[in-house]
């Protein structure tokens, strides 16, 4: 990924273009990082928005790694309240980060965090992706503070703090549209482990969640163990 410094003074960020960036699929180009380095962008980000009075919440597939989840990811994403004018002068002052040079209309905004020697404690050099996302884009809840979810992190040398996950009924809402649209088994593991380890606050979400997405993801369940889905779920 090519980078370049930015001339003007008081921006401390570096930049990259959209067309220099890697395939995110492509484990040669992009590695799993240890999960040291995904808490260390997570932390940086979350603590940039909680310092600018910011609400956010951390979605995806790292949010549900969070909550004992055991597959591996790669990147980070964080869907947040505001529009993007804000975030970015906020983003373009810290010196780990690097930022697309370009403004993007999509509703989310991909940066990367420095993370290793020289950046935290993480003992391996990585760039971190960070998908920032706007409430409401990506099915992720508009009234984005009434549907939180806190959980505790590690930051190193016997460091913690709590950041924020989306509550139960939007991961689900946001992980069933995801497999729906994409049908990637690791949306589907994900979803299972919500069901399986949260069942309780899935069962109260029965109701809210979108019904076609819902039967998508239980048609992809083995006939065999469909009923204790549709029942969970309430179809």
């Amino acid at each position: 990924m090519a980078e370049s410094k930015a001339t003007n003074s008081t921006i401390k960020a570096e930049f990259y273009k959209l067309e220099d960036l890697p395939d995110s699929d492509d484990e040669d180009e992009n590695p799993i990082p240890p999960v040291e380095n995904l808490i260390s962008a997570t932390d940086l980000i979350t603590g940039l928005l909680e310092q600018n009075e910011i609400q956010y919440a951390v979605m995806g597939g790292f949010a549900v790694n969070l909550l004992q989840g055991q597959r591996e990811t790669r990147d980070v994403d964080i869907c947040f309240s505001g529009g993007f004018k804000n975030l970015r002068s906020i983003l373009e002052q810290q010196s780990r980060l690097v930022i697309p040079s370009t403004k993007l209309a999509s509703g989310v905004l991909k940066v990367f965090v420095k993370t290793g020697p020289g950046q935290d404690r993480c003992k391996e050099s990585h760039k971190i992706e960070v998908g920032l996302i706007e409430s409401g884009v990506l099915g992720s809840p508009k009234d984005l503070a009434e549907h939180q979810r806190p959980v505790t992190i590690g930051t190193g040398a016997g460091q913690k703090r709590t950041i924020k996950t989306l509550d139960i009924l939007y991961l689900l809402r946001s992980k069933m549209g995801a497999f729906r649209q994409r049908e990637s088994q690791s949306d589907r593991t994900d979803i299972l482990h919500i069901l399986g380890t949260y069942e309780g606050e899935a069962r109260a979400s029965r109701g809210k969640l979108d019904r076609e997405a819902v039967e998508f993801f239980v048609d992809s369940i083995p006939e065999e163990d469909r009923s204790f889905f549709k029942t969970l779920l309430g179809i």
